[in-house]
């Protein structure tokens, strides 16, 4: 589900997206058995195309069999700056993985993780969302103190012409810590630099067209997981904090 884009005059322009990666492989990765497809909201298409927020997935990922962290914008139709874009979902039914190894909530230095790699379904370069999780490579940094949330955000640069698009929204950023599988954060908004008018984003066609233009990515922090997770009423909050695993998270501050 792609949000309004936010040109207003500026040469670098922010904008949330929400459907998978553009030139990218499909994973065989065992963390992308975590990631998941997550429900949005859908409008009406325009003369049989799929238009403007019409986008029917995002992309999530499990940090339990039955918990999947994901963008809140995936699920609400506010858009929430400063990448305080997280959402945490309670599923009805499990989903089982096959992956043994556990996937932390990371909520250390940023500067300690390595091999970063973003998981998504949405828009490929075939105008078409994917059928299997996609992942892209990129190096993940705190944005300048600034810039955007300081607090909230990471900023992903692209190593190749993998990019994120429409539906890759809430997708995971999982990082290796001392081997072990990080989640550092969820996909909230794409950053393009657009010279002179804004490029019109109405069809997919148009959707992936921007996408190419794009040069890194805004996810939101899993340190403002955290914080919302202690936000959760008192049975909730008790029964996700039970079931996920953490890393320097304080969540039983």
């Amino acid at each position: 589900m792609f949000h309004p884009f936010g040109f207003a005059f500026l040469l670098c322009v922010p904008t949330v997206l929400s459907v998978p990666w553009l030139y990218s492989k499909v994973s065989e990765s065992p963390d992308a058995e975590r990631v998941v497809e997550v429900r949005v909201h859908v409008n009406a298409t325009r003369n049989g195309k799929q238009v403007f927020g019409n986008a029917t997935i995002c992309s999530g990922v499990l940090l339990a069999e039955d918990i999947v962290a994901t963008a809140s914008h995936c699920r609400l139709s506010e858009w929430y700056k400063e990448c305080d874009d997280n959402a945490l979902l309670i599923l009805e039914k499990n989903i089982t993985v096959q992956t043994a190894s556990p996937l932390y909530v990371y909520c250390g230095a940023v500067s300690d993780l390595k091999d970063c790699v973003g998981y998504g379904y949405g828009l490929t370069e075939h105008n078409a969302k994917s059928r299997e999780v996609r992942e892209a490579h990129y190096t993940v940094r705190r944005p300048p103190s600034n810039a955007y949330g300081s607090e909230s955000c990471l900023i992903a640069s692209y190593h190749s012409k993998a990019k994120m698009c429409n539906g890759d929204s809430g997708g995971p950023t999982i990082c290796k810590f001392h081997g072990l599988s990080m989640l550092a954060g969820v996909g909230s908004q794409i950053y393009a630099r657009v010279e002179g008018t804004a490029p019109e984003v109405k069809t997919v066609e148009q959707e992936v067209s921007f996408c190419k233009l794009t040069s890194a990515f805004l996810m939101t922090r899993t340190a403002n997981m955290i914080r919302l997770l202690k936000e959760i009423p008192g049975g909730d909050r008790k029964y996700i904090m039970n079931r996920i695993h953490a890393w320097n998270c304080g969540l039983w501050d």
